[in-house]
């Protein structure tokens, strides 16, 4: 239980999980550091609430080669990231939707800033953010979630 404390006092809020499909990730609320570079990726968005849920996958190839096998094997882990991503947004909608019928009894409105965008992984854009032409900060965002896994080392004497 201390550990999970430590993580959430860093900001992860949900460890690494690996998904059935291959997908590994994590959420994180964004840290101060990033915010001025979500709010030029994501102009008119709160980014003091956005959490950000970095995602990896294992290649089963060496991406760096080049040919028609590797292309396809880059294309197999785009087509799953974005199918995905889409699942995850298309949930998200679902439920901002049973959210707002809630919200007309209670004059409530839970769900004002529920919103999904994700990272189009040849571009580095947004996907579904209009008229953006600033490139998300994916190495930052794998800094963040490395941070509760790195350590202090130093030399004797």
């Amino acid at each position: 239980m201390a550990a999970h404390a430590e993580y959430v006092s860093r900001g992860q809020l949900a460890a690494p999980t690996l998904l059935p499909n291959g997908i590994e990730y994590s959420v994180h609320v964004a840290p101060r550091s990033m915010k001025r570079d979500l709010s030029s990726v994501l102009p008119g968005v709160k980014v003091e609430s956005v959490l950000i849920i970095p995602c990896s996958q294992r290649a089963g190839l060496d991406l760096m080669n080049i040919g028609s096998d590797v292309a396809d094997e880059k294309d197999r882990l785009l087509e799953a990231f974005v199918a995905w991503a889409e699942g995850a947004r298309q949930k998200l909608f679902a439920r901002r939707a049973a959210l707002a019928a809630a919200s007309e009894i209670s004059g409530a409105d839970p769900c004002a800033q529920l919103w999904l965008d994700y990272v189009d992984p040849c571009s580095g854009l947004p996907t579904h953010t209009a008229n953006v032409n600033t490139i998300y900060p994916e190495v930052d965002t794998f800094e963040v979630r490395l941070v509760p896994f790195s350590a202090s080392l130093s030399t004797p004497g």
